[in-house]
Order: structure tokens, then sequence, then C-alpha cells
């Protein structure tokens, strides 16, 4: 049996399904849980991801795009799109306040539960889901189709949290897609014909590469090899997209993995730093400090209360 000590927190953006068969996640997410909601890093994944506002307000990053959020309002992100919450807006000098206000209902699934018809997928799912439709949509209650899919989101979470309602479940997604599909058809100028734009790519690559290897050692030659870039363009790539450094981005997941140990272990600080990819305990207790305002110590004793 694992101790503790002994989960793998490295691995901070992977998705697990109750079932693999049924690829879908549904859950309300609230002051309890947004925490670990939160440690993900920028990613990119095939599942379309839902996400309703109940309470508070957020920040989401989707491409170079930073979208706000307010309570009544959602926000679908559609699949292999780069996004995270925007983690860093909630961490100041007082992490454990930052949460109190949140809560959301999220659902993510692959568009495999909906239908493995050929022509569906061909004539409307990719109309609106994948790298050549939108990369998001957001919704508001002010609109009749967007009040419509917000409660179809919150009917959804809460089937979820039953056993035996998935026919009830891939309806709901299915009026989902269709409610989408009307909608995109009013907005001009959505072309799911036009080229996939390679410094997309690229910074998938560079992102990718960081977030699997991140406990190694990483320079930032290794980071544009992976991306086919020089510097130049790696650096710029990154400031458009993660508004860091490549460098910095590589001790950002760093961090992101070290709150998780700090979080859900009880390893020491110097087990913590060198686990997640530090090379000596005080250069992850400055960098800790510079990023989020708090020791490592500090932060444990606070998420631990």
């Amino acid at each position: 049996m694992n101790t503790k000590n002994d989960i793998d927190y490295t691995y901070i953006n992977d998705i697990s399904f109750d079932n693999p068969t049924f690829k879908v996640l549904a859950q309300k997410i609230d002051k309890n849980i947004i925490k670990n909601f939160a440690k993900h890093n920028i990613h990119h994944h095939e599942e379309v991801e839902l996400l309703y506002i109940k309470n508070g307000c957020c920040s989401y990053r989707v491409n170079d795009k930073i979208i706000n959020l307010n309570a009544g309002e959602g926000i679908i992100i559609n699949s292999n799109e780069l996004h995270s919450f925007m983690y860093d807006k909630l961490m100041n000098d007082k992490p454990e306040s930052n949460y109190k206000e949140f809560e959301f209902e999220y659902v993510l699934f692959h568009t495999d539960v909906l239908s493995n018809s050929p022509y569906f997928k061909e004539h409307i799912l990719t109309k609106i889901i994948g790298e050549k439709a939108l990369d998001c949509i957001v919704l508001k209650t002010e609109n009749p189709i967007d009040l419509l899919v917000l409660k179809y989101i919150e009917q959804i979470v809460y089937l979820s949290s039953l056993k035996g309602y998935e026919m009830e479940i891939i309806s709901l997604l299915h009026e989902i897609i269709r409610r989408l599909y009307n909608k995109t058809k009013q907005i001009e100028n959505i072309s799911i014909e036009s080229e996939a734009d390679p410094d997309i790519k690229s910074i998938k690559d560079m992102i990718d590469f960081v977030n699997e290897n991140f406990t190694e050692k990483i320079t930032i030659s290794d980071i544009c090899r992976k991306g086919n870039v020089s510097k130049n363009i790696c650096t710029s790539l990154f400031k458009k997209y993660t508004n860091l450094t490549p460098i910095d981005y590589v001790r950002h997941t760093r961090l992101l993995a070290a709150t998780r140990y700090l979080e859900g272990t009880e390893k020491s600080i110097s087990d913590i730093a060198y686990t997640a990819g530090f090379n000596s305990t005080s250069y992850f207790t400055e960098t800790f400090k510079q990023f989020y305002n708090i020791t490592p110590a500090k932060y444990r004793a606070i998420m631990h209360r």
C-alpha cells in the first residue's frame, strides 16, 4: 500500500476518468477542492472543457487570450486548445483567503462519448470542436442559448454524482453540442479549413516537453530544439502564451508540483525541493517566495490548518 509520501505529484496535468470507457468528468468545485483544480499548468487535451461559475470570479488563459469570468458566466474550451486556470492571480500573502468565494460547475468530456458516426464528426463536430474551429466560447446569461448550456452543465454535474445516468448525461451533452452548433452558425468568418498555426504547434511541443521533464535538468536550448525554433522566437512564444520566459515557466512548473507535495505529503522541504527539480533547498525557498510571497513552510502551515 502506498503511503502518503509515496504519492507521485509530478504528472501535474493528468486527467483521470472513473470509467475509461465513459470519458466524462463532472464535479462541483468549491473552496475545498479549488486548490487542486487550480494546480494545473497551461496545457491542452483532446477533451472539451466546460465551466460554469456559480460564485466569485476568475480568469482563464486560452492560447494568448486572458478571459475574465464573473458569477453566472461560463466558458467552453475546445479540444486541444492551450489553456489554464490563472492560479497566480489567486496567490498573494494570504493564499488561504482567495479560495473561499469560489464555486464552479465543471465538466470535461471526450467527443467519443457522443457518437462514432463519421457524418456526425465531419459535419457537426468539426464546425465547433477542434483546433481549426473556435478556441473557446464565453457563455453569458443574457444570451438564451448560453443560459440553456449553463443549465445543462449544472444538470450534468448533478447526474454525475449519482449512478446509472450515463444516457441522460450523453443526451445533455448532445443538447449542448446542438445549441453550440446553432450558435456558431450566427458567428461570421469561422474558417475550419485554415492551416494550423505553426506557432501553436511549437509552443505546444515546448510546453509538453517542460511539463513532462521538469524534474530533470532543462536548458533553454533543450526547449528550443523541441519546438524547432530559435531562442528569440522561443522566448517570444512563451511570453505570448504564458506571460513567462521559458526558464521562468520551468520554475513555475516545478513550483506547482512543489505546492502539491507541500499539501499532500509529509516530505521535508528539502526532499520536495529536489523531487520537484530544484538543485538546492535555498534556491527552492527563494524562488517559492519570489513567486508566491510566502515561504514553503508557511504555505504548508496555512494549507494544513
